[in-house]
């Protein structure tokens, strides 16, 4: 694990297969909060003709598997930003670091995996760096 004095400089980008990922979380979470509203509209309509189980399976996931999901989303950029972010210098505030929260709160697990990547760049260039003196 990098020290806690490599600082982070730089986001890396989600990658295709992140953004699909991201994608799908979002299309998931915009179904689960707008469900209590639409349930009978056509898409809703659609989506349950489809789902197994129909409906009653559908508001089952909603309510055990979407609405915790949600929240794990939605505390995720407050623990990342005390345990990650803070530690490895990036401020608050900045454009790195709005880039970094945006990147959790959406994909969650996935943004942590890139930011330990960067991460352990980092602390390589830092390594070599020191070496070369």
């Amino acid at each position: 694990m990098p020290a806690a004095n490599t600082t982070v400089t730089r986001h890396r980008p989600a990658t295709a297969l992140d953004t699909t990922v991201a994608a799908g979380i979002l299309v998931a979470f915009g179904l689960a909060l707008a469900h209590p509203w639409a349930r009978h509209t056509p898409l809703y309509e659609a989506l349950y003709a489809y789902f197994p189980g129909g409906e009653s399976s559908f508001a089952e996931v909603v309510r055990y598997v979407a609405r915790p999901v949600m929240a794990v989303h939605a505390l995720e950029p407050f623990v990342f930003a005390r345990f990650r972010l803070r530690r490895h210098g990036v401020e608050v505030g900045t454009r790195l670091w709005w880039r970094w929260m945006t990147s959790v709160l959406v994909e969650g697990l996935i943004a942590w995996r890139r930011f330990e990547a960067v991460l352990e760049e980092e602390e390589t260039t830092k390594t070599e760096s020191r070496k070369a003196l």
